[in-house]
């Protein structure tokens, strides 16, 4: 597996449909309240402007229904580890590719939420709403200007108290959380990576002591988790089990990892979520590729091993 960065593990976090549906239901209330969560759907996070022929991409995207309603609501996700000037010029053109493929297809324009997921080390200073971008520009004729919301989630602002009610819910997101926000920590940094990887350690009960026996899906995430910490804290993988060592069971952890049966429980993994994206949401083999971070090449192989793809 290579490098964990900030953005490859928030995508392998929301890649996770439950995630996305606790995520909302625990941190946005005030909009899940509005949706049907249960009918959430991962959607492309590529898209190409019409006549331009320019393509974008956003970390993560869904659709959702809004309760009561037949309309679908298109929720965008962008995760940022620092302030970035660049995020609404980056929302707003998506938008337009978005609705640019509406009037395509003869369609209503999209309800769109965009929702900004920060974990930097700064406190984040753009505007979430570009009123307040404008200089001396009387109150009144604000409201003839181009305006654009969204939602900033500061994982720098969740309480270690929510994020375990959170955990207690949804493992994946509890741990995920936990580490976005510490990891950054410049204070007590080694005792915060040997508290996330106690609740790793935690994870792995009695019912777990052979690799072969967890899911692969959470053999996935906990392996991107571990290494996701190793990247950020910036230690070789020898330095990392030497500094582990002094925590009972934290090698044992890190060992367990490496073995050949998680390898061959990862790999079943990624080929029963290529197979899910094609036959049930109709991804193509590109999107399937940008979606789950693999190369394109093991996509369609696994593909071709079904029988849903021929070979040359």
């Amino acid at each position: 597996m290579s490098e964990m960065s900030h953005d490859k593990y928030i995508k392998s976090i929301f890649g996770r449909i439950e995630n996305v549906k606790t995520f909302l239901g625990y941190c946005l209330p005030d909009l899940a309240k509005h949706l049907d969560v249960y009918s959430i759907e991962s959607q492309p996070t590529e898209k190409v402007v019409p006549h331009s022929g320019e393509s974008i991409y956003l970390d993560f995207a869904v659709n959702c229904s809004i309760q009561g309603k037949n309309t679908k609501v298109y929720i965008l996700f962008e995760h940022k580890s620092y302030p970035d000037k660049q995020i609404i010029t980056q929302i707003v053109k998506y938008i337009m590719a978005i609705w640019l493929e509406d009037i395509k297809n003869n369609r209503s324009f999209t309800p769109i939420v965009p929702v900004v997921i920060y974990n930097g080390t700064t406190t984040w200073n753009i505007p979430t709403d570009t009123k307040d971008i404008y200089q001396d520009i009387p109150e009144e004729l604000k409201e003839f200007i181009f305006r654009l919301k969204y939602i900033l989630f500061d994982l720098n602002t969740l309480e270690d108290e929510k994020i375990k009610n959170i955990f207690l819910v949804n493992q994946y997101l509890g741990i995920g959380f936990l580490a976005l926000k510490r990891i950054l920590r410049g204070d007590k940094k080694e005792e915060n990576l040997l508290e996330l990887m106690r609740a790793i350690s935690n994870l792995i009960n009695l019912n777990w002591t052979d690799i072969l026996q967890l899911p692969p899906d959470m053999a996935i995430f906990l392996k991107e988790t571990i290494l996701y910490i190793q990247y950020e804290y910036k230690a070789p993988p020898e330095k990392f089990k030497e500094l582990l060592k002094k925590e009972p069971n934290m090698q044992s952890v890190v060992d367990l990892f490496i073995e050949e049966g998680m390898e061959k429980g990862e790999l079943k993994a990624k080929k029963e979520a290529v197979i899910k994206l094609y036959t049930k949401k109709g991804f193509s083999p590109s999107e399937i590729a940008e979606t789950l971070d693999l190369p394109i090449e093991f996509v369609e192989e696994a593909l071709k091993e079904k029988g849903l793809l021929k070979r040359q």
